[in-house]
């Protein structure tokens, strides 16, 4: 069962729709906050303002969702967020139609009636675009300058990079993420399937494959590849990717009878489909394992004493929840790469995360002496076996590869569990 939490900007836009969702107010709360199944909401301020102070209440959830007219996470833009889709999905298109439309009316009408209705055009979708964008985020036109300076550094977060360089995106997004996502056979149809609708239907593939070629071009200019910003062309990949089956099977059976012809584009479709769809299997099966994190902090929950002081390696995307089932597990001790030291002296355990994130699990050499000669090893966690390769989105925290799901059993990191050596503790 998927998790949900949402979250709203004002009080108005919760109680709205927990009413019509048929969410329970939790009556311990003093602000609003209803549950109901795996659907919690919440408000949480303008811009998320209280989504700190708050977030200690909500329980573990697998989504989140940013609702309500107001939008409580807008026009806040983080370094992880491309704002493109949003603007290129519905102008690029409209464009494309407009400007067919305005060549044949030169044909039929005269120059000036041909420009009156493109300007009429342009007019009428440029109202009903504005309307409903600043209608979803109207926070944006009270600050204006904070969402230009937001979507300035996103940009310039795409040009530059995160944290390690693994190419441009036009070539990376090609050569590794599209076929990890959806299969090398999928992914080659989808593109053959591209560019013989435009050779072939130019002004059908214009209009459906507009946005999709923008797009590509938009968010593939830099070097911040996360494998997420593809997700909007995998549609159109495989729109065109079963045009092109269907039209090769027709072809190659054209002088078979009608069974026998579908017999064939069948026939292709499955081999082009099934490595994608056992991927898809695959994932589904990951995606409804608990998180070892999950798994983790529940041993915790068991194994460490009370008031026990614990610390985590890794960046926060992969630490394990230290409060857990409404426990809390353990104290949090912080380290200082640069010194060496822990900032309330050496923890009485310590939670080495292992994943091939480089970025996000990367384990300082001071602290892998440490642990090496001041503590014994209680546990390990893993995640599976090693013994298969995979591709993951090096530049994202995403504890679950792009492509090799077999011999994973659950996602997340694996872990390793180090208590102070015993000798070491009577001093």
């Amino acid at each position: 069962m998927t998790r949900v939490l949402v979250l709203t900007a004002v009080d108005v836009e919760s109680r709205t729709l927990a009413r019509h969702l048929g969410l329970t107010r939790d009556p311990a709360s003093q602000w609003p906050h209803f549950t109901g199944g795996a659907l919690e909401l919440a408000t949480v301020g303008v811009r998320a303002s209280r989504l700190t102070e708050r977030a200690q209440r909500f329980r573990p959830h697998d989504l989140v969702v940013s609702a309500g007219a107001c939008g409580a996470l807008a026009p806040e833009l983080s370094a992880g967020e491309l704002v493109v889709p949003q603007v290129v999905v519905v102008c690029v298109p409209f464009i494309v139609a407009l400007a067919q439309r305005f060549i044949e009316d030169r044909g039929v009408h005269t120059a000036s009636d041909a420009r009156r209705r493109l300007a009429q055009g342009f007019a009428a979708f440029g109202a009903a675009m504005a309307i409903g964008f600043f209608g979803a985020s109207p926070y944006i036109l009270i600050d204006w300058s904070r969402f230009v300076n937001d979507v300035s550094g996103v940009g310039t977060h795409l040009a530059q990079g995160h944290g390690m360089v693994l190419g441009r995106g036009w070539w990376y997004y090609a050569r590794v993420v599209l076929p990890a996502a959806i299969g090398w056979p999928m992914f080659v149809a989808g593109v053959c399937g591209v560019i013989v609708l435009f050779a072939k239907r130019f002004r059908d593939a214009a209009v459906l494959l507009g946005f999709p070629v923008a797009y590509y071009l938009i968010a593939g200019q830099g070097y911040t590849v996360f494998a997420r910003y593809v997700l909007p062309l995998l549609p159109f990949l495989s729109v065109s990717a079963a045009w092109l089956v269907v039209s090769l099977g027709r072809t190659i059976a054209r002088q078979a009878s009608p069974v026998r012809r579908a017999v064939v584009v069948t026939a292709l479709a499955m081999i082009v489909a099934a490595p994608t769809a056992y991927k898809t299997l695959q994932l589904d099966r990951l995606l409804a394992t608990t998180d070892n994190r999950i798994v983790v902090a529940r041993a915790l929950a068991e194994i460490l004493p009370p008031d026990s002081v614990l610390y985590q390696s890794g960046e926060k995307y992969g630490y394990v929840p230290t409060t857990i089932d409404g426990h809390v597990i353990a104290r949090i001790s912080r380290y200082d790469e640069g010194s060496g030291t822990f900032d309330s002296g050496e923890p009485d355990w310590i939670l080495v995360q292992r994943s091939p994130l480089v970025l996000y699990s990367a384990v300082p050499p001071g602290l892998d002496r440490i642990v090496r000669e001041q503590y014994e090893l209680v546990r390990r966690f893993p995640t599976g076996r090693d013994d298969h390769d995979r591709i993951y989105d090096q530049q994202d925290a995403l504890y679950l590869p792009l492509d090799g799901f077999s011999g994973l059993e659950r996602p997340g990191p694996a872990f390793e569990l180090y208590h102070k050596a015993p000798t070491l503790l009577s001093r």
